[in-house]
C-alpha cells in the first residue's frame, strides 16, 4: 500500500470521527427536543419528524447543519479521492 493511501485513510479515520461526533449530537438534540415537545421518555416518529423539520430550518441550528454538511462533503471528497487515485 501506498504512503498516499495510507495517509487518506487515516484522513479518512479522522473524518469519520468527527462526523460521528457531530451526527450524534444532532441525534442527542433532536430527541431531547422531541421529548420536550412530546412530555413522553420515548417519542414517536411524528415528535421526531416534526424535530428534524425544525432543526432543518432554525435559525439556531444552522451552525449545527453547516458542520454536519461540511464534514459530510469532506468525508465523501476523501473517499471519492483515494478510489480515483488507486
Amino acid at each position: 500500500m501506498s504512503t498516499f493511501a495510507i495517509l487518506m485513510i487515516l484522513v479518512q479515520a479522522v473524518l469519520f470521527i468527527v462526523w460521528t461526533a457531530l451526527m450524534f449530537r444532532t441525534l442527542f438534540t433532536i430527541m431531547r427536543r422531541a421529548r420536550d415537545d412530546s412530555k413522553t421518555a420515548l417519542p414517536g416518529p411524528l415528535s421526531t419528524l416534526k424535530q428534524w423539520q425544525i432543526w432543518l430550518q432554525s435559525e439556531g441550528d444552522r451552525r449545527s447543519r453547516f458542520q454536519l454538511l461540511v464534514a459530510t462533503a469532506l468525508m465523501f471528497f476523501a473517499i471519492l479521492l483515494l478510489f480515483f487515485t488507486n
